[in-house]
């Protein structure tokens, strides 16, 4: 099933220009690929996410990028391309290029394995010029942008576990188990330098034992701080 379209009824590009029939044709023969459902897979995914010529701005842009990123359990390569529809300046012809033959929004592929990657992206992503990208995929000079129709953004997973990943109740609930969560207070390798020689947790969470561990790992990331800065 295609997905819906990006708009209200009554305001289709077509249908604010007037009534363009021509423009109107076009986007109709391309449904198939301007509204194609996500297509996920266990290794790879292609997510489409339609458009009205991004009326929303780069606030569109980022906002349909956090969401896919979000739903990520592992690390992954992202590549990005956008599908528009061009206009002949000479004929009135209109054409629809499909994202996966157009040149690819950023240079290169972007791998995201945190949120800090996230807005490394997001940085450059403002920084982009996205209709001089669009126009490097003209076929010449005669074409020009007409508008936006959607974005894909293809995705290759790695076997490597995202950096906000949560773990499993089973392991957190297990009072043998410290679990290093990522929402927990004192970092991860901090927590972890008390642990050899440590007997198995009996007291509930926050009990002493627990205490006292996360005494230990701030005096263990107080000693790193110190012999960083004499580096």
């Amino acid at each position: 099933m295609l997905k819906e379209v990006p708009w209200n009824q009554g305001e289709a590009p077509w249908e604010v220009r007037g009534g363009d029939e021509v423009l109107q044709q076009e986007y109709l023969n391309n449904r198939p690929h301007i509204l194609r459902p996500d297509q996920l897979g266990q290794v790879t995914a292609q997510y489409n996410c339609s458009t009205n010529d991004f009326s929303g701005g780069m606030t569109e842009i980022l906002k349909i990028m956090r969401n896919i990123i979000l739903q990520q359990q592992r690390a992954f390569k992202l590549y990005i391309a956008l599908g528009f529809i061009m206009c002949n300046v000479s004929t009135g012809e209109y054409r629809y290029f499909i994202p996966y033959a157009n040149k690819p929004l950023l240079n290169r592929n972007v791998t995201i394995s945190s949120m800090k990657d996230f807005r490394k992206l997001k940085v450059e992503l403002q920084r982009s010029d996205i209709t001089n990208n669009v126009n490097l995929s003209r076929p010449n000079s005669s074409w020009k942008i007409d508008f936006v129709t959607n974005m894909v953004m293809y995705v290759y997973r790695t076997s490597y576990t995202m950096g906000w990943g949560r773990l499993p109740e089973y392991i957190k609930n297990n009072p043998n188990i410290v679990a290093l969560d990522s929402n927990t207070k004192i970092r991860g390798p901090f927590m972890c330098l008390p642990m050899p020689g440590r007997p198995p947790q009996t007291e509930p969470e926050g009990g002493g034992g627990q205490r006292i561990l996360r005494q230990m790992a701030s005096v263990h990331g107080r000693s790193w701080k110190e012999l960083a800065g004499k580096l």
